[in-house]
């Protein structure tokens, strides 16, 4: 009687965690999908002066680079594959829809950048090195790079619209945090030279 009753007890809590797990899953599936559905897309804010777009690439399988990365040689980085090539189209794409031509395209030298401005075909493409990847980089580095970025962007007059292809570390340097993969920010420069976040761009 007693291994019974151990028996029964046993099998109700196995039950009891196979429906908490059942049910946990679910939650989190229906929040991711929640999430993903109530994104919200500025990209119309680029039509306003002073407005500016700050992109990470697009999609690269993967994390870092080799440890021997040459710039200039794909080969030895971490790059775009079809997924990637596919949604760095579309970026481009929704800014032709929404009518927005920028008159810089900025770019890191990575492979992966580069192709992801490129491919959105909005312009040529000019390599900016202070979007060149901070994550192998001194503290020192990353620190003028970040100021470089700033300088710059101080510096732009209000009838420009420039966008940017880096990568998430130097997002979070930037502005305090990255994006996904073909998402991004919308920035701007007040009157006193600060530099705000003004909307967020959603993946495409």
């Amino acid at each position: 009687m007693i291994r019974l009753f151990r028996f029964f007890i046993a099998l109700c809590l196995s039950i009891a965690l196979l429906v908490s797990s059942l049910f946990l899953a679910t939650h989190s599936s229906n929040a991711q999908v929640n999430n993903a559905e109530t994104v919200k897309d500025d990209l119309h804010l680029l039509k306003l002066a002073g407005h500016h777009a700050i992109f990470r690439h697009a999609i690269a399988p993967g994390s870092g680079d080799p440890q021997e990365v040459v710039m200039g040689d794909c080969s030895t980085q971490r790059n775009l594959d079809v997924t990637g090539r596919e949604q760095a189209a579309r970026i481009g794409e929704a800014f032709r829809q929404e009518g927005i031509t920028p008159t810089q395209i900025l770019s890191s030298g990575w492979c992966r950048c580069i192709d992801t401005a490129e491919l959105m075909a909005l312009g040529p493409v000019t390599d900016f090195e202070p979007l060149h990847s901070v994550w192998t980089q001194s503290a020192d580095v990353a620190q003028r790079r970040t100021a470089d970025m700033k300088k710059m962007l101080r510096a732009l007059p209000q009838d420009e619209t420039v966008v940017m292809v880096t990568h998430s570390t130097n997002l979070s340097a930037l502005i305090g945090y990255g994006a996904p993969s073909g998402g991004g920010y919308v920035i701007k420069v007040d009157n006193n030279g600060e530099l705000s976040v003004v909307g967020s761009i959603a993946p495409r």
